[in-house]
């Protein structure tokens, strides 16, 4: 297996595991329902690598397949805070026929040594609390909760 970092020719690749993650995610909590199509992400996908906005590594089988990916975003504390970089991991899928191989694990060891190399005061993700495969992933990389951040379902009176 190859991993590198990603290009704005794979952004269809991890558009489309995207999807199927974010399907996935749906079981969880409806809410992670896509409104994108696979072309209308991959086009988003395309501007943002060829940018810079957002960078990301891939794992690849022999036959260059896409079965595992990460993207992150370098990030600044808001203004009312001390400044301080840190990488902000968004999304991490990996096919499930390539699951339980250590490619995730491997693609936040790309992470990491990326932000090192940049000297970033620490790296950030967010996960769905009730995704227990996810919560268990996160904590055996090492993350441990640092905010809450809670929903509650909206409560609206018609007016009369």
């Amino acid at each position: 297996m190859d991993t590198r970092t990603l290009v704005a020719a794979d952004a269809i690749a991890v558009a489309e595991l995207w999807l199927a993650g974010a399907h996935e995610s749906g079981v969880v909590d409806a809410t992670f329902r896509p409104r994108v199509s696979v072309a209308e992400y991959g086009s988003t996908l395309r501007e943002e690598f060829t940018s810079g906005t957002i960078v990301g590594w891939g794992r690849f089988s022999p036959s260059n397949e896409l079965l595992g990916y990460l993207t992150a975003r370098v990030s600044e504390a808001s203004l009312e805070f001390l400044p301080a970089k840190y990488l902000y991991l968004l999304d991490l899928d990996v096919r499930p026929i390539a699951r339980r191989r250590g490619i995730g694990s491997a693609l936040v060891q790309v992470a990491r040594l990326f932000a090192k190399e940049r000297s970033l005061e620490s790296i950030e993700v967010s996960w769905l609390l009730a995704d227990a495969r996810a919560t268990a992933f996160w904590r055996r990389q090492g993350f441990a909760q640092y905010l809450a951040r809670a929903r509650s379902a909206a409560v609206v009176e018609s007016p009369r």
